[in-house]
């Protein structure tokens, strides 16, 4: 038989029992729109938590240095990057101090400076600007007095109840904020998580200023405790951290059995990871439960098509004997079980994502999602056509696997008994 002799046989089979197939049907649409919906809310979250991390930002080497007894500074730092030149691109310093700033009246006692370097964005992956820039390198070097200030102290420092996040970000460029009693410029804004709002409160301020600066008006002599190194592109993350480690030891005269309760080294590659390997065991959990309706789904083609063998025992007995062989009939009943299952794993594709974006909707306006997702505007169902493609390959199989039995039974049915049934 032909191969469009037997497609066209197929679908006019199918179509003489459209309301019984899709019943039937109904548990391969369940089982792939539940696995196709888990997967694009768990892509969603993913992508926004990968975006929180930035392009690059796996190279990224985050050192946290804490022993009173060895404190680290500017010249422990310029050693560092001296005799670890080859594996870091550079290494920015990060020191913070929590100090009282003021516009007129209004106050922020509870403001957070934070000194650090020109490429801070580059390696702070929670600095991204929405309005003006950040202080260059010759800001720094000169000690001038201009910051960075986050979303949400531009709106406890220069606005009202009415404000919201954003208004002000582009007025307030040039404006002067008092800190310790001097006034620094602002030269940028930062934006900041929609989650900090309700955390931060009316008191709280992010507020960046040049390193120099820092250290000479702020906390003159505030050992350096953070550190933010972007390693080389063909460098071993691995081997950096030990090798990193090892120097603070060497350097600072500290055992290798207590340099670890002075110095946590960690890379973003590592938080990357575990946020996959989170994700990936969630979503394997998730499809794990709702495969089990593509089970169930499975069953019902399989009762469904030897209901089918048994009403057209005649049809198939006519077929033998007109010279239809034992491959033919396998082939058209293995290509009914087949379209059925492809066609409800089409309509639970798209039921499936539509779902996603219902439950999406509702997540976001509840607030479900939490921390997991710093910027809940932002969050959308995602799928990848991989996904899609293996979900369609997991169908074919499923009317393979299950309706290999009816094709077969049906192609082994004796032509002569066949046409003798009634």
């Amino acid at each position: 038989m032909r191969a469009t002799d037997l497609l066209r046989e197929s679908i006019v089979a199918l179509n003489a029992n459209r309301m019984r197939n899709l019943l039937t049907v109904l548990g391969v649409i369940i089982g792939i729109s539940s696995v196709i919906t888990m997967m694009a809310v768990i892509g969603g979250i993913r992508d926004c938590m990968m975006k929180e991390f930035g392009g690059g930002s796996d190279h990224i080497v985050n050192i946290s240095y804490f022993d009173e007894a060895h404190p680290a500074q500017m010249s422990d730092v310029e050693q560092l990057r001296k005799e670890m030149a080859s594996s870091y691109d550079y290494i920015v310093v990060a020191q913070e101090q929590s100090t009282e700033a003021s516009v007129g009246s209004k106050t922020c006692a509870g403001a957070n400076i934070c000194g650090t370097e020109a490429k801070c964005p580059e390696v702070k992956t929670d600095v991204k600007l929405s309005e003006g820039s950040f202080f260059t390198e010759e800001m720094v070097k000169n000690s001038e007095q201009v910051i960075v200030i986050d979303q949400i102290g531009v709106k406890n420092l220069f606005g009202d109840d009415k404000t919201a996040i954003g208004d002000l970000d582009s007025q307030v460029i040039g404006k002067s904020v008092t800190i310790g009693g001097a006034q620094y410029s602002i030269c940028g804004v930062v934006e900041c998580a929609p989650y900090m709002v309700a955390m931060a409160g009316d008191g709280y301020a992010e507020i960046y200023m040049p390193l120099t600066t820092f250290q000479q008006r702020i906390s003159p002599n505030q050992p350096i405790n953070s550190l933010y190194g972007m390693a080389s592109s063909e460098a071993d993350l691995n081997t950096i951290s030990l090798d990193t480690q090892q120097w603070l030891a060497r350097h600072f005269g500290i055992s290798d059995e207590n340099i670890g309760n002075s110095c946590y080294i960690n890379t973003n590659k590592e938080m990357i990871d575990q946020v996959n390997g989170f994700m990936a065991g969630f979503s394997a959990i998730m499809v794990s439960v709702a495969s089990i309706s593509l089970l169930v789904g499975g069953i019902g083609i399989m009762n469904m098509m030897l209901t089918n063998v048994t009403e057209r025992i005649r049809e198939i007995g006519l077929r033998k004997a007109l010279g239809a062989c034992y491959k033919d009939i396998t082939r058209q009943f293995l290509l009914e079980s087949v379209f059925l299952t492809l066609s409800g794993g089409i309509i639970g594709i798209v039921s499936g994502y539509l779902i996603a974006l219902a439950a999406s909707s509702v997540l976001v306006s509840t607030g479900a999602l939490g921390s997991m997702v710093s910027d809940p505007a932002e969050f959308k169902p995602a799928i990848d056509l991989a996904s899609m493609l293996v979900v369609a390959g997991v169908c074919v199989v499923i009317g393979v696997v299950f309706g290999y039995y009816p094709a077969r039974r049906a192609a082994r049915l004796d032509p002569v008994e066949a046409l003798r049934y009634q």
